[in-house]
């Protein structure tokens, strides 16, 4: 029995490595509807008149970017939706003061708001996270499979 690989299985397994790179799991549709569901109750909770403005701003002008990225998934993908968590995950530190007035002042409806956002990034974040880890599974498989036929030689 030979070991050797023929060059047209070969060159398919190595293109099948390249093309599996760009491949990239799908949220789920249960993973979405939550996403957007969270965002309502988000957007909900921000609207009550017991939210200090400073708080609604703060919120609002982090959370437009990613609920943006959910609505375009299907253009954008997985990656859009994790750059723009990154970005506005990273952005809230310019608002530190705001929310930690809010965790501060005890009041339970700027609570609840919080704990609403932490609950929605949680979730965005996992659901992001599930789908790429997924994808790089699969391209780490198609450079095993790479260095494998390698390894066989010709």
């Amino acid at each position: 029995m030979t070991h050797a690989l023929d060059e047209l299985t070969f060159v398919s397994l190595v293109w099948s490595s390249a093309v599996l790179e760009k491949v990239e799991s799908q949220i789920s549709d249960e993973d979405l509807s939550e996403m957007t569901d969270l965002i309502r109750e988000l957007e909900t909770l921000l609207g009550q008149d017991d939210v200090p403005l400073e708080l609604k701003t703060a919120i609002e002008k982090h959370l437009e970017g990613i609920k943006r990225s959910i609505n375009l998934y299907s253009i954008g993908g997985v990656e859009k939706i994790r750059e723009s968590l990154e970005r506005s995950v990273g952005a809230l530190h310019s608002d530190v003061e705001v929310l930690k007035e809010a965790v501060d002042s005890g009041d339970k409806t700027q609570t609840t708001v919080l704990k609403k956002l932490v609950s929605f990034i949680d979730r965005t974040t996992a659901a992001a996270n599930k789908a790429t880890n997924t994808a790089k599974s699969i391209v780490g498989l198609g450079n095993a499979i790479t260095d494998l036929t390698k390894l066989l030689g010709p």
